[in-house]
């Protein structure tokens, strides 16, 4: 069942964000298994992120494998403290191309 997950923290900034996506060569690389979308957001206190993948099985593996170092790098080896919040998806709709 595909999951959204929240994660939201006043200890990061866009300039952390955009270095943890520099870190994880996001554009780059393959998306990680698993893998639906993902949104960021800045706020007034900091930025929230709006994740959907398949499973939190998924997001879970690619947060030990890869996420963690990456933000971690980005804060200089001091990482912010996040704990994502996981909501099972019910219902989800994507923009379509007409043909």
């Amino acid at each position: 069942m595909a999951v959204g997950i929240l994660m939201q923290s006043s200890e990061i900034t866009t300039e952390m964000y955009d270095s943890v996506m520099e870190h994880l060569g996001w554009s780059q690389q393959d998306l990680p298994q698993g893998f639906v979308s993902h949104h960021a957001c800045a706020t007034d206190d900091g930025v929230l992120i709006f994740d959907v993948w398949e499973s939190q099985e998924d997001f879970e593996r690619f947060a030990q494998e890869r996420l963690g170092a990456a933000v971690a790098a980005a804060a200089d080896g001091q990482p912010p403290s996040i704990e994502p919040q996981f909501f099972p998806i019910h219902n989800q709709d994507h923009a379509r191309t007409r043909v």
